[in-house]
C-alpha cells in the first residue's frame, strides 16, 4: 500500500504522480475503487495519465491511459512499458472532447472507474498543499539567509478562475528569471513558473510564525506601485 509520495524528481518525468494519487485516495478509502476488480481510467493529454499509470503500477492494478494519438511517441512508449492499457483518441493536444467521449463509452462498464482531474477535488488540493509549498521550499533554500528568522518570501496564486498566475511575494529584489531558474534546477517541471514578483516590506505571519496566506491574498487586491 502507498502511505505517501514525496520528492521532486518523479520517475514518470511528469509532475502528476502525486496529483493523480490525490484523486485516487478518496476512492480507495471509500471503497469506490477496488484495485483487485476495477480498472482506473486516466483521461489526459499525457502528464496526468502518466502519473495515474505509475500509481496503478505501484498498486498492482490496471490503468487505462486515454490520450490523443498526436502526443509524443515517448509518452506512448513509457505507458506501454509500465503496463498501462492505452487508448489513443483522434487528434492532438487540443482535441480534448474526443478524450472525454471515450470516457463516456468506458463508463458503460461499471468496472471502469474514470478519474477526471477536472472533477476530482483531490487534484487542486494536492497542488495547493504540496506543489505550492514545494516551490516555496526551493526558493527559500536559495534566497533565505541563514540569519533570517522570519520568512523572506511566499508564493500564492492569483484569484483568476481561468489560468491563475503564480505570484512570488518577496522582501528582497528577487528577479523572476532567478526564481524560475532555481525552480528548474530543483527538478520541478516548467509548469511551475513564477509569473509575477511583488516586493513587499514584510511577509505577513500568524502568531505561530507561519505565513498568513489570507493576508497575502488580500495584498493581491491592492494596486502595485
Amino acid at each position: 500500500r502507498i502511505i505517501g509520495l514525496t520528492g521532486k524528481f518523479f520517475p514518470t518525468g511528469a509532475h502528476k504522480v502525486g496529483a493523480a494519487f490525490g484523486c485516487l485516495v478518496p476512492r480507495l478509502v471509500s471503497g469506490e475503487f477496488d484495485p483487485e476488480t476495477h480498472k482506473a481510467a486516466w483521461p489526459s493529454t499525457g502528464n496526468y495519465c502518466r502519473g495515474g499509470a505509475f500509481d496503478c503500477a505501484v498498486l498492482d492494478c490496471t490503468a487505462i491511459a486515454i490520450l490523443p494519438q498526436g502526443m509524443s511517441r515517448e509518452r506512448f512508449e513509457w505507458l506501454k512499458q509500465i503496463g498501462a492499457e492505452i487508448i489513443a483518441t483522434p487528434g492532438c493536444e487540443s482535441n480534448v472532447k474526443e478524450i472525454y467521449d471515450k470516457c463516456w463509452e468506458l463508463k458503460k462498464n461499471p468496472l471502469n472507474v474514470i478519474f477526471n482531474q477536472f472533477e476530482e477535488f483531490g487534484n487542486p488540493i494536492f497542488h495547493y498543499n504540496v506543489t505550492g509549498p514545494a516551490i516555496e521550499e526551493v526558493l527559500s533554500h536559495r534566497f533565505q539567509g541563514d540569519e533570517e528568522t522570519e520568512p523572506c518570501l511566499a508564493v500564492e496564486a492569483s484569484e483568476a478562475e481561468l489560468n491563475p498566475d503564480l505570484i512570488l511575494f518577496s522582501v528582497s529584489g528577487i528577479l523572476r528569471d532567478e526564481a524560475n531558474a532555481a525552480i528548474r534546477a530543483a527538478g520541478l517541471s516548467a509548469l511551475h513558473s513564477i509569473r509575477v514578483v511583488r516586493k513587499v516590506e514584510q511577509i505577513p505571519t500568524l502568531g505561530t510564525g507561519k505565513t498568513d496566506y489570507r493576508a497575502l491574498r488580500a495584498l493581491l487586491t491592492e494596486p502595485t506601485t
